[in-house]
């Protein structure tokens, strides 16, 4: 069993049993623990079904801890790409194209499926890019991080709704672009 404590968080990979548990810490920024709602830990359970480009939550041991599938990998993106540079650049391509439709994927099923939740809310990852995105062992690529999924609640004024709305998938969208331009960077050296 191997513990990792990155950043504020804990996570404990058992690759024998294809667990992998995390449990959120304190953010540093505001000295809160986030909470993960039983309502979260549905939605995304439905969301994985919907994206099979992310990982796959097990259970919700409590507000601040859950378990998630392991994904035997090669790497984070960011290692991975560092490593393609002095391959045959049409392999290079096709499996860059493979990493966008992952990356942009997170867009257009966060709006299919926000839809499909009703009430105005928006299902949205605020925290997508290349060190959050892993190479699996046969080069296709699976979104981790799940907790960086949020659901983001309609609010009663119709204009600041649809204003937050707008600017919380512009900054999704936003993300993207950076996680894509980055990963172009590196392959360009």
């Amino acid at each position: 069993m191997e513990i990792i404590k990155k950043e504020q968080n804990t996570i404990t990979i058992d690759k024998a049993k294809g667990i992998v548990t995390k449990t959120l810490g304190v953010r540093p920024s505001s000295d809160n623990q986030p909470v993960l709602s039983p309502e979260w830990f549905e939605a995304y359970r439905k969301f994985q079904d919907v994206n099979p480009y992310v990982v796959r939550v097990k259970k919700l041991v409590n507000d601040h801890t859950f378990t998630m599938e392991y994904i035997p990998n090669i790497g984070t993106v960011d290692q991975w790409l560092a490593d393609r540079k002095e391959l045959n650049p049409t392999t290079n391509r096709i499996e860059t194209f493979e990493l966008i439709k992952c990356i942009t994927s997170n867009l257009t099923s966060s709006i299919e499926f926000s839809k499909s939740m009703g009430d105005g809310c928006l299902w949205v990852n605020d925290d997508i890019h290349i060190h959050n995105i892993v190479v699996c062992n046969d080069n296709s690529f699976r979104i981790i991080d799940p907790d960086s999924w949020v659901m983001w609640n309609s609010i009663n004024d119709v204009g600041l709704a649809n204003d937050q709305t707008y600017i919380k998938i512009r900054n999704m969208s936003r993300c993207i672009n950076q996680t894509i331009d980055t990963a172009y960077d590196i392959l360009r050296g």
